[in-house]
Parts: structure tokens; C-alpha cells; sequence
């Protein structure tokens, strides 16, 4: 009987263990994927906000805002100083000669040519010409050298004839450096193509395989893959072995006694399901460390995007003439959106751990004593907000302004899970020796597991005026101070958000 047992737990946990092998493989799949697809938009925002500048330039060149070669050098500087990774913005002819660089240092190779002679640039010149569309080449070595790819964007006068091309030059190593920083290229393989025609690649000569993830990137008329493999596989082999060695080791054990072996299952069952739990929060963790690395870059994109923008709007309002003051009002509605942009930004920032408005210091139980009258006006009349707050040091490593944005979302969160906005919102700290845990619970309507896991991501909300944006800046800052956050919740069953940050101790 004990070996019949014994064979019945080597099933069970065998079983088990390929549950867990499987389940890691799909995570580490998905997370792949998700890293492509993060790559891919970052990339696109890289490159839309590079077409923008351009666009800025075309819009101002046909406006004879930037007639000579001093304009048009004093304009792309300034724009390049603010936003990077070109090799040049020239100005080509109607003829399709280089008439313009900028900047003119180290392009000089590149004025008087006929973009015409070039084998890829000059057909893409052509169908602009023909189109009247904006078009970028092929990838293509560049007259100044080195490898990278050009766009061009037609200009007309007033009068609605072609006047010449605003033509953006981009090198791959700009690219690579800008874009995708936040990639480890040892841990991946990523190739970058436009068709047939490679752009660039990690990989080394002999390295080859298949990419476990793609996705897409759009530069205007064209389509780039950017494809990505691991250098090591999706499940470490100690992870693949974990579930076999498990129940080999427990199925040899159960046949010395049936009831031993019931005892051996039910524990080696729990510490199975406990390294799964164990799996799922490193899964989760590594998958918020690439939102958040992501999110950063694009913020930082974003921002240089907003300033010329803004800096442009503002040189058009400059340059009204008194008849056009009228206009003043549009584009004073162009910076009133900048500003709430750049406050967006700060938010993401916060989020992607980037932002510096955490470090400090605050007694959390003495500051959200002061707090409670400012919020229960945050959750209005109809909600008990219940407030429970200990003797003792409460210092933490947050600034007062960080430690009210993590609150103030965390109670505005749970107020909009109360059905019809009535109900109970609690807020605690417990003190333990180490540690501060600021406990905010509710009991609204709850989350089900598939959105409970997705709650931190930017973005991300069930909410039709929401941003997305409240719990992953809450999460992003609790990190940026060392602390962690557990979320229980269930539908129906309201929802408990637990931060546990380190305490601050007197020196001496």
C-alpha cells in the first residue's frame, strides 16, 4: 500500500511540477513579448517626436520664417539642443541638391550633393516629389558615413509650388543609444529591420535563432520589425528540474509509509504552491521593472516633444503681425495643454522611479494625523473614513508631498470602489520594529485576480475618467523608498492595500 501511495504522490507532484514549469515558460513568454512591444512604441515615440521637430521646420520654412542658412542653422539648433539623435536637418532644393546643413560641423561632406545619385535616397526623393507625401528611405550608408536611414518632407510656397525638402538624417547609433537604453543587449538578441534590409543587430557572428517576440515599428510609409531573443532560455533549467526533483524525491520517500506520505504530500504540495506564489511576484516585479523603464524613456521623450511645442508655439505668437492677434487665443491654448502635459510627465516619472520629489523625511503618523480633516473631504459626506493611528516614531524615508500623493491616491481609490460613492474607507499604521505599514482598505464592490494584477500598470484603469496614472505613481514612489505594497482584494469583498516602508532610527 505505502508503494501504491508513493506512486500516486509521484503523479501528483510530477504533475504539479509541470504545472509550474508551464506556467513559467507562458510568464516568461509573455514577458518577453511585452518587452517587444514596449520596445517597439518606444521606439515609434522616439521617432514621431524626431518627425515633429521636422514638421516644425517644414511649417516654418514654408511661412519664410527660415529663409537663409543663418535662420535655418539658428532654428535646428535650437531644436537640437533639445532634442537629439540626428546626424543632420539639411535644406535640399527643388533640384534635390544640399543646399543647408545644420549643424554644419562635420556635414560638411554632405552640401552640394545630388540626392538624386543616391542608389536608395534617390528613388524615395523622387516619390516624394511625385506624391507630394513625406517619405523615409530604406536603411542606406550615409554621405557624412557610417549606416542610418533619411527622411524627407516636401515644402511649397504660398503660391503652393514645391520650394524643396526638409530632409532629417538619423544614424543607427543614435538610435540604439536613445531608444533603446533601456534594453540589455546580453540578455536579449534584437535585430531591427526594414523588410530584408537589417538596420541594426546585437547579434554576434554565429549567433542565430529564431526571435521569441516581434512587433512593429512605423516610420511614416515604412514598417520596421524589431525582433528579440533571449541569450539564455525563458525558464532557468533549475526551475525546469524543480518540479521532477520534487516528485521523485517525495514519491521514493512515500513508499516507506502511507501515512508519512500523506504528511510529505500535503507539505510538499504547500511548498510547491508557495513557489509559484514566489514565481508570480518575480514575474510580476520584472514585468513593472520593464514598465517602468519603458515608461521613463518615453516620459523623457514625451517632455523634449512638449518643449518644442511649446517653444514654437510661442516664437509663432512672437511673430504675430496686429491682425493676427486673434490667433493668440489658439495658441494659448496650445501651452495651457503643454503644462497639463508636462504635469502627466511628472506623474510617469514618478511611476518609472525616475522622479526625485520622494527623498525626504516625515513622521507618517504625526502628518496624516494633521491630514484627516483634508481627507474626508477627499472622500465627501457619504463615506466613513475611519482613521487609526498608533503612539510612536513614525519617521519615514518619503517627503511630505510624496507621502500626500500616495495617500490622497490611495483614498481616492478606494472611495471610487464604493457602490454609488456610500461606504467605509479605512485608514491604519502599524508600527513594528523595522518597519511602518500604512494599511488602506475598503469594502466596495473588490477586484477580480485579472485586474488585481494589472492595477500598477500606467494607464491602466477601469474607470471612464480615469488616467491610469494614481496607483502606478503610488507604486513608483513607495519603490523609490525602499518600501513594497501587497494588495488584498476579492469581488465583494472590498479591497486592502498594505505599503510596508522601512522606518528612519536616530543615529547615536
Amino acid at each position: 500500500m505505502g508503494v501504491g501511495v508513493g506512486a500516486g504522490v509521484t503523479l501528483l507532484l510530477g504533475l504539479l511540477g509541470l504545472t509550474h514549469v508551464q506556467s513559467a515558460q507562458d510568464a516568461a513568454v509573455a514577458r518577453e513579448q511585452a518587452l517587444a512591444t514596449h520596445t517597439a512604441l518606444r521606439l515609434n515615440d522616439w521617432l514621431d517626436s524626431r518627425l515633429l521637430v521636422l514638421d516644425t521646420v517644414r511649417l516654418m520654412r514654408s511661412r519664410g520664417l527660415v529663409d537663409g542658412a543663418g535662420d535655418w542653422r539658428a532654428r535646428v539648433g535650437a531644436d537640437l539642443e533639445v532634442v537629439d539623435g540626428f546626424q543632420a536637418v539639411n535644406w535640399v532644393s527643388a533640384r534635390g541638391v544640399i543646399e543647408i546643413t545644420a549643424p554644419e560641423a562635420g556635414n560638411e561632406s554632405a552640401l552640394g550633393r545630388r540626392v538624386g545619385d543616391h542608389p536608395q535616397a534617390g528613388p524615395i526623393l523622387a516619390e516624394v516629389r511625385s506624391s507630394g507625401r513625406s517619405a523615409a528611405t530604406p536603411p542606406l550608408d550615409l554621405f557624412q558615413g557610417g549606416r542610418g536611414f533619411a527622411t524627407y518632407l516636401p515644402v511649397r510656397g504660398t503660391d503652393g509650388g514645391l520650394t524643396g525638402f526638409v530632409n532629417g538624417v538619423f544614424r543607427v547609433d543614435a538610435i540604439v543609444n536613445q531608444a533603446l537604453n533601456h534594453l540589455d543587449t546580453d540578455a536579449h538578441h534584437i535585430r531591427i529591420a526594414d523588410g530584408d534590409a537589417l538596420l541594426w543587430t546585437s547579434e554576434r557572428p554565429g549567433e542565430d535563432g529564431a526571435p521569441t517576440a516581434q512587433a512593429t515599428v512605423q516610420v511614416l510609409d515604412r514598417s520596421w520589425q524589431v525582433a528579440m531573443t533571449p541569450t539564455q532560455p525563458a525558464v532557468p533549467r533549475s526551475t525546469q528540474a524543480l518540479g521532477l526533483v520534487l516528485a521523485v524525491g517525495v514519491g521514493l520517500g512515500a513508499g516507506l509509509s502511507a501515512g508519512w506520505a500523506r504528511r510529505q504530500a500535503m507539505a510538499s504540495r504547500a511548498a510547491l504552491l508557495e513557489n509559484l506564489r514566489l514565481l508570480r511576484q518575480v514575474e510580476e516585479a520584472r514585468r513593472m521593472e520593464v514598465l517602468g523603464q519603458v515608461a521613463g524613456g518615453i516620459a523623457h521623450d514625451f517632455n523634449n516633444l512638449l518643449t518644442v511645442v511649446m517653444s514654437s508655439a510661442e516664437l509663432v505668437g512672437a511673430n504675430l503681425s496686429p491682425d493676427q492677434q486673434s490667433q493668440q487665443e489658439d495658441i494659448d491654448a496650445i501651452l495651457d495643454a503643454g503644462e497639463r502635459g508636462s504635469r502627466l510627465i511628472a506623474s510617469l516619472l514618478s511611476f518609472a522611479r525616475q522622479g526625485q520629489d520622494a527623498v525626504g523625511e516625515v513622521d507618517a503618523v504625526a502628518h496624516l494625523g494633521e491630514l484627516s480633516a483634508m481627507l474626508q473631504h477627499v472622500v465627501g459626506p457619504q463615506v466613513d473614513l475611519k482613521l487609526d493611528l498608533p503612539q510612536g516614531d513614525g519617521r519615514i524615508g518619503l517627503s511630505q508631498t510624496a507621502l500626500d500623493r500616495i495617500i490622497v491616491n490611495l483614498i481616492n481609490n478606494a472611495k471610487e470602489a464604493l457602490p454609488d460613492g456610500a461606504g467605509r474607507v479605512g485608514l491604519s499604521i502599524e508600527l513594528d520594529q523595522d518597519l511602518l505599514h500604512i494599511h488602506v482598505s475598503d469594502d466596495g464592490r473588490g477586484m477580480a485576480p485579472e485586474v488585481r494584477r494589472r492595477i500598477f500598470e500606467p494607464y491602466f484603469t477601469t474607470r471612464a475618467a480615469g488616467t491610469g496614472l494614481g496607483l502606478a505613481t503610488v507604486f513608483g514612489l513607495v519603490h523609490q523608498a525602499g518600501g513594497s505594497i501587497d494588495v488584498a482584494s476579492a469581488p465583494g469583498a472590498g479591497s486592502r492595500f498594505t505599503l510596508s516602508l522601512p522606518r528612519l532610527r536616530t543615529q547615536g
